[in-house]
């Protein structure tokens, strides 16, 4: 399940639905992630990470990136991992056939990337205003986002999102 949180503009009061995780429809999203990094939508570093590890995983959960200057986005992580025990990966189960079965892995949510899989290649997002490099936060720390529309500070509301 997803979850957000509503940020007002203490300015103009614009209001952001700020919302991270993932939802009922994850497999899909997961799939069509990994095909856009397949694709080299991504780049050539993150579609070769993908290629050359056998059951490799890719993070395609929702994640909070703020920046330093205030600027913020939600995006995909896009973190390369590979499985800690190869035969453990094979021996999943995906409804009633296995990853061994199947050939390869459907899909792999955050929970499963702890505990099965250790990070390959960490994918880092980059500041669309300033151009350094953004840090992956949570939702429920002390930060400094700003509007989109006109550059002041937000303030986080009493509103909880719960999607999917």
């Amino acid at each position: 399940m997803g979850r957000g949180l509503v940020y007002r503009c203490t300015n103009c009061g614009k209001e952001y639905h700020v919302l991270v995780g993932s939802g009922f429809v994850f497999p899909e999203v997961y799939r069509e992630t990994l095909l856009r990094v397949l694709n080299g939508e991504y780049g050539v570093r993150l579609q070769n990470e993908i290629k050359t590890s056998p059951f490799a995983a890719i993070d395609a959960e929702y994640h909070l990136y703020v920046c330093r200057c205030g600027w913020w986005e939600t995006d995909f992580g896009l973190s390369v991992f590979q499985p800690k025990n190869t035969e453990e990966i094979l021996n999943t189960h995906y409804g009633e056939r296995t990853v061994r079965e199947l050939g390869y892995v459907p899909y792999v949510t955050g929970c499963d990337l702890k505990e099965m899989y250790r990070i390959k290649y960490r994918y880092y997002h980059y500041c669309g205003v300033c151009h350094k490099r953004m840090n992956r936060q949570t939702l429920y720390t002390d930060m400094k986002m700003c509007c989109k529309e006109c550059g002041e500070l937000l303030e986080e509301t009493e509103d909880c999102i719960q999607w999917d």
